[in-house]
């Protein structure tokens, strides 16, 4: 089994700051991807879910029937049971794996740059897709923040396989 690996200390300011970059946004992917499992395992829950949002719709309406929001919300919960369960599945084992590849790097797992690299490139490819199908300018933000993710990693693991 491979041992957790510690980068040395940059010598330069540019390269600290670089360091605190990569960890922060290390950081900030491991936080999506916990959220995203939450939902993922939410959404496995339909009845929670649908029920949830039920109550709540139903509370609002009567405050105000003519909200724009809450009728593309009531939406949600018209869903099948299957839609919302393989929505959940998608969600909870990305997350799952982001989760864990951002934890290891954290940790300083060597074998996770690599493997951080290889998914996050994959799913990179998944939100190009879905951008030109879309032009959904969330999914463009996303390919944006983890094109530049991917960067610090390549970038740290570039300085660990040196130190090595």
């Amino acid at each position: 089994m491979e041992e957790d690996f510690t980068l040395p200390v940059p010598d330069s300011r540019e390269e600290r700051e670089i360091r605190k970059v990569f960890y922060v946004g290390v950081i900030l992917k491991a936080l999506s991807a916990f959220l995203e499992t939450i939902l993922g395992v939410l959404l496995l829950y339909t009845h929670v879910v649908t029920n949830t949002i039920t109550f709540l719709l139903n509370w609002a309406v009567v405050q105000d029937p003519d909200n724009f929001f809450l009728g593309h919300l009531h939406s949600f919960t018209t869903l099948s049971p299957s839609a919302q369960f393989l929505g959940g599945v998608y969600l909870a084992s990305h997350g799952l794996v982001k989760l864990f590849l951002m934890i290891a790097l954290l940790r300083g797992k060597v074998w996770a740059y690599p493997a951080s690299i290889a998914v996050i490139g994959l799913l990179m490819v998944d939100e190009v897709v879905r951008f030109i199908q879309t032009l959904s300018v969330p999914t463009l933000l996303l390919f944006i923040f983890d094109a530049i993710i991917l960067i610090l990693i390549w970038h740290e693991y570039r300085l660990v396989r040196a130190a090595r």
